[in-house]
């Protein structure tokens, strides 16, 4: 079941973050391992540090998210010796 929250979406984006936060926070109090305690640590710490940034305004615009290159469709394209379902028939 969805439930579709009324906070507006940086409201709703600032409690995930902290409670991802609190989740990671919980993992660290918990952890037998060293490695463990402080990999949730830094979690936890960056967790935080998105809910401030959106809090303070500072949320990235998409002109400062880095461009990700695409395939285009001739780079997908199957060559014929790729073996398909239909040869093992």
């Amino acid at each position: 079941m969805m439930i579709i929250s009324s906070k507006s979406a940086p409201s709703a984006k600032i409690a995930f973050y902290l409670d991802q936060a609190a989740e990671c926070s919980k993992i660290a109090a918990s952890a037998t391992l060293q490695n463990v305690r402080e990999r949730s640590l830094r979690s936890e710490a960056a967790w935080r540090k998105m809910a401030g940034d959106i809090d303070n305004g500072s949320e990235p615009s998409p002109a400062q998210i880095p461009n990700v290159p695409t395939i285009q469709a001739a780079e997908m394209s199957v060559s014929p010796s790729t073996p398909s379902f239909a040869s093992f028939g």
